[in-house]
């Protein structure tokens, strides 16, 4: 894109990160749903797509964690799943949801945009004081932060794939007729 083309400029490297944050997120997803295909299971191709496709993401991962109760390999694949689907839901979409849906600010801070958080929140910081209404914070956000999201959602789906990856081998061993090996 050309730099007349660009409406703030100062947002290129958080603009080039959000990208990154929304590329690796699409991907997240098709890994979360692939391993709903692999623990139902579902046919691949429009069977896994209807039903996938329909279910809200949080649903989703309570849906996968529940699966991988069901079907769980051991204790330790289990304990796995449950933390990355846990890191998922409560630290990862939380963080890229900030980062895709704020408002980015570019002259909020002196080196480096901001981020707004359209909110409000009633606060009293003692009990002698009265409450005081907080409205949209704004905080300071360099565009590595924003970078090492979109690392940490790829170590997820990595971890997320390799699971799942394990649980299908494990039913594959198990599915071989005697003396096949």
């Amino acid at each position: 894109m050309a730099e007349h083309d660009m409406v703030f400029p100062e947002l290129r490297a958080h603009a080039e990160a959000i990208g990154y944050v929304c590329i690796h997120w699409a991907h997240l997803e098709h890994h979360i749903d692939a391993c709903l295909a692999m623990l139902t299971p579902l046919e691949s191709g429009a069977v896994h797509t209807v039903v996938t496709t329909g279910i809200p993401f949080r649903s989703k991962l309570a849906i996968l964690k529940s699966l991988a109760h069901i079907r769980q390999l051991n204790a330790d694949w289990f304990e796995a799943v449950k933390t990355t689907v846990d890191l998922i839901d409560n630290e990862l979409r939380a963080a890229r949801n900030r980062v895709v849906h704020d408002l980015w600010l570019t002259k909020a801070f002196p080196d480096t945009p901001g981020r707004m958080t359209k909110s409000t929140k009633l606060a009293r910081p003692s009990k002698s004081e009265t409450y005081k209404l907080e409205t949209n914070p704004v905080a300071p956000v360099a565009a590595a932060e924003i970078e090492m999201l979109a690392v940490d959602i790829v170590k997820a789906a990595t971890i997320l794939s390799s699971l799942c990856g394990q649980y299908l081998a494990a039913k594959n061993e198990h599915a071989r007729p005697p003396g096949r090996e």
